[in-house]
């Protein structure tokens, strides 16, 4: 491995790579299974009701000059309690348009813009479950490993 005098060298450390794994495989599976939980269930039990785009909110790559906005969006369950959701955006939403919304009645923060769960969020959240595993195949490494340089137990 390449590195720099006195640079922070992760192989010697398995602590700090099991951490590292950890963070990877909580981070996957949380991302995964939420986009897989809002991707099949919405589309089945998802009630529709109309909804508001209230606001744009702003995200910046850290390395890029890419600039995203995800749409808030108002809209009333049909006990007529008003929420506001951040949503999934077709990069095309406005403040101020009207749209259609699939929110879990009991539930009504799990929502989205109807329209824009596809086949493609099942894959993306499978890609995050992959993420995830691979995070969790880390961990059982870096214990096995521990265990037998017998830095642990």
């Amino acid at each position: 491995m390449l590195k720099a005098d006195n640079a922070f060298d992760l192989m010697k450390f398995p602590l700090a790579r099991l951490v590292v794994g950890l963070a990877i495989g909580l981070g996957g599976t949380i991302a995964g299974g939420i986009q897989y939980y809002k991707a099949t269930t919405l589309p089945k039990h998802g009630v529709e009701a109309e909804g508001t785009v209230v606001s744009l909110l702003e995200s910046r790559g850290r390395k890029s000059q890419l600039v995203t906005y995800t749409p808030m969006v108002a809209f009333q369950d049909a006990n007529g309690r008003e929420y506001q959701v951040e949503m999934t955006g077709n990069g095309r939403n406005q403040v101020g348009d009207k749209v259609s919304v699939l929110y879990l009645p009991n539930n009504p923060k799990t929502a989205d813009i109807k329209g824009t769960i596809t086949g493609a969020s099942v894959v993306f959240a499978f890609i995050g479950l992959g993420v995830g595993l691979i995070g969790w195949a880390a961990v059982l490494y870096n214990v096995v490993f521990m265990v037998r340089t017998k830095r642990i137990l």
